[in-house]
């Protein structure tokens, strides 16, 4: 398992009313999971799914974000990875992981309590990002340098500083691990 994969969905699920989260990276027709945060972290890592399955596989094809609850009488709400944890989502909330190439994996987040918000996209579509270099191990785009990081967390924090606490202490630990 990756640290910062790890690290960013940590965040992911820290900083929204997410009860769970995972970090799915694209293998040919599957999406497998390389990074968990929630009850029961462990039993997701290494599953897999269809590509083009659920929530995911329609963001993975899309590289839009998606937040749905369980109100919008989409299936795909009930499709994907919260079918193996036996999850009934109030709300999902699914952002890409977009590399030069294409987008190359997911970050979904999935509440059992209440919905998710504009301000909680913006969050994981900025972890989805990080993910996107950490998951990208081809790369030639050197990751974003810590005061690029640092920017983009300032911004976020202007709007509600009090909400994004826990989103700093997790870049601040990402930075640390890669010093």
């Amino acid at each position: 398992m990756n640290r910062v994969l790890q690290a960013i969905v940590d965040a992911a699920v820290a900083s929204t009313p997410a009860a769970e989260g995972w970090i799915l990276r694209r293998r040919r027709a599957r999406l497998r999971v390389v990074a968990a945060a929630g009850d029961s972290p462990g039993a997701l890592l290494d599953a897999e799914i269809p590509y083009d399955e659920g929530v995911a596989g329609y963001v993975l094809a899309s590289g839009q974000p998606v937040a749905l609850s369980s109100g919008s009488d989409d299936a795909r709400i009930m499709a994907g990875i919260p079918t193996l944890l036996t999850l009934e989502p109030t709300a999902i909330l699914t952002v890409p992981c977009a590399a030069d190439d294409g987008v190359i994996g997911v970050l979904e987040l999935v509440s059992v309590s209440s919905a998710f918000h504009f301000d909680d996209v913006e969050i994981a579509t900025l972890l989805a990002s990080i993910a996107a270099v950490a998951l990208d191990d081809v790369s030639s785009q050197p990751p974003p340098s810590p005061a690029e990081l640092g920017r983009l967390l300032s911004d976020l924090a202007r709007l509600d500083p009090g909400r994004y606490a826990p989103l700093a202490g997790a870049v601040r630990a990402l930075l640390l691990t890669n010093q």
